[in-house]
């Protein structure tokens, strides 16, 4: 409610060039409305004085952008600024990043190669349980399973964990309990064959060094969004330009956009891209002259995002970097809300040309008509009156064709069972403990009422949050938050959600319990909510 206000509260550059025109307009009627009032009469003096008022002209802008920020929110597009609505109308390029964007983010290894196995695979999910990445969460899922999952063999992951670094478009490096594993692509590895890769046609080869030797390749999969084939058929049916950048290998972007069944050869393709690539290839094309749109989720996708004309977030799942560059976050990860972005940014466009002809019009007929003809003040009144009233009336247009955003598919906002939690240990040694005694079952929250779990308090978190609020309000339930974190966060008493260390469930008669986070999918949640 907070970022909606404040955007509402912002102003676009047309507003602000109005109002500029009226401080020196106003002034300028003045001294018209005396010379008129000693030339010609008082009477047509007062006449155009009244109808000079530049309300309406004033109110030409502010009103749609208002409109359409609320008329956005409804729908789940939150505009941070009003600026970026003229943004969106100017938009000529579409620039999306495919992991967590056109795809799902929810990564799953199908295969894999190397000569160390299972050794390799659990130090790198132990360094990979650092990272937020969608691939990084296949690499975790893979090694342990995940909360309400129940996978064959799950093993637990190592302690002693150092030196952690992120090298943005390339991996993870980092001292695993005294051993220097690499995370990433071929070229970070230090890979110099890939025959013994595993062969999957689309699949994203994430390999694993360890002592600066190659020991595993996994074969990573993501699942195309449904809605993306049709948000690109809306985007090209708008006649706009859409490129795709992405990190990933050439074969797997093609491999994602094949699966949309659209031509391939209208998407400019990237592939390979680090975060530089992507922002030279932003700033190249508003050097051009285009407006380029950017959409993504991660912190590779930041500096595109703040160097866009619009840059866009995937709000419920992208990472808080990617939320504050933006200039949009869609709350619902629906793609297809997109283009929808876009023509609001147009419709708000149009009306503010379209107030403009109509304060300006009126008023200019009106000042023609007294200064030809003795009207009654009463005719001034009721121009002025009138051509306010229009144009708030056309200007809140956008908010009669808002309708609410349909609840996302496959999300923790359908946890709307009511289900009994299991109370973890108060001050767990380790993330991922294994062997504790039972604990106490705490009681049923009451019908109707949302369970939500949350293990960071970021930009999309809140914004998930409050979109679950508002889908309980409208079913007359409520909504009780857990915060899963392994530490004592102040934030989650700021944002008053109860603390809980971790969350734990009952197999074979102990409890298992692993922290809720990136490397949990929104099935396995629900999975653990239902139990």
């Amino acid at each position: 409610r907070r970022l909606v206000d404040e955007a509402q509260a912002s102003s676009t550059r047309t507003q602000e060039v109005l109002q500029e025109f009226a401080a020196y307009f106003t002034p300028g009627v003045l001294v018209a409305a005396m010379l008129v009032a000693l030339v010609v009469s008082l009477q047509r003096a007062l006449v155009l004085l009244v109808v000079a008022c530049p309300c309406a002209l004033v109110l030409a802008a502010p009103v749609p952008a208002v409109a359409s920020i609320g008329a956005g929110a409804r729908r789940g597009i939150l505009v941070k600024a009003a600026s970026a609505l003229e943004a969106l109308a100017q938009v000529s390029i579409v620039c999306a990043d495919k992991t967590g964007t056109l795809t799902q983010g929810r990564c799953r290894v199908v295969a894999a190669g190397g000569p160390s196995g299972k050794d390799a695979l659990r130090l790198a999910a132990s360094l990979e349980a650092k990272s937020t990445h969608p691939l990084a969460a296949a690499v975790v899922n893979e090694a342990v399973g995940c909360v309400g999952e129940d996978v064959a063999g799950g093993g637990s992951l190592a302690e002693d964990v150092r030196d952690v670094n992120v090298v943005a478009g390339a991996g993870m490096a980092g001292t695993v309990e005294g051993r220097a594993v690499k995370v990433g692509k071929a070229a970070f590895c230090g890979v110099t064959t890939e025959d013994w890769a595993p062969k999957h046609p689309g699949a994203t080869l994430v390999w694993v060094a360890v002592d600066d030797i190659p020991s595993l390749c996994l074969a990573i999969v993501d699942p195309l969004r449904a809605e993306t084939p049709r948000a690109l058929q809306t985007m090209f049916g708008m006649g706009l330009r859409v490129a795709v950048l992405t990190g990933d290998t050439p074969a797997a972007a093609r491999a994602a956009l094949e699966a949309t069944k659209i031509d391939t050869a209208r998407v400019d393709v990237r592939a390979s891209c680090a975060p530089p690539d992507k922002l030279a290839y932003v700033n190249a094309c508003r050097e051009g002259g285009a407006g380029v749109l950017f959409v993504g989720d991660g912190v590779n996708d930041a500096p595109a995002l703040a160097a866009a004309s619009v840059g866009v977030a995937m709000g419920a799942g992208g990472t808080a970097m990617a939320v504050d560059a933006a200039d949009v976050a869609l709350m619902t990860d629906d793609v297809a809300l997109l283009p929808a972005a876009i023509d609001l940014g147009r419709t708000c466009t149009r009306l503010v040309k379209q107030n403009i002809g109509i304060a300006v019009g009126v008023k200019a007929l009106v000042v023609v008509c007294a200064l030809a003809f003795d009207l009654a003040l009463w005719v001034a009144v009721l121009a002025d009156l009138g051509s306010l009233l229009l144009v708030v009336a056309n200007g809140s247009r956008p908010l009669l064709d808002a309708a609410p955003a349909p609840p996302p598919a496959e999300t923790l906002y359908q946890a709307t069972m009511s289900p009994v939690v299991a109370e973890a240990p108060r001050e767990p040694a380790t993330l991922y403990q294994a062997t504790q005694q039972t604990p106490p079952r705490a009681p049923s929250p009451p019908p109707g009422e949302f369970v939500v779990y949350y293990a960071a308090w970021s930009q999309p978190s809140m914004l998930a949050k409050a979109a679950l609020e508002a889908a309980a309000a409208a079913r007359g339930g409520s909504v009780r938050a857990v915060d899963v974190d392994d530490d004592s966060d102040d934030e989650a008493g700021a944002h008053g959600v109860a603390e809980v260390p971790m969350v734990a469930r009952v197999r074979g008669g102990a409890v298992q319990a692993k922290l809720v986070g990136a490397a949990c999918s929104a099935s396995a949640i629900g999975a653990l909510v239902r139990g």
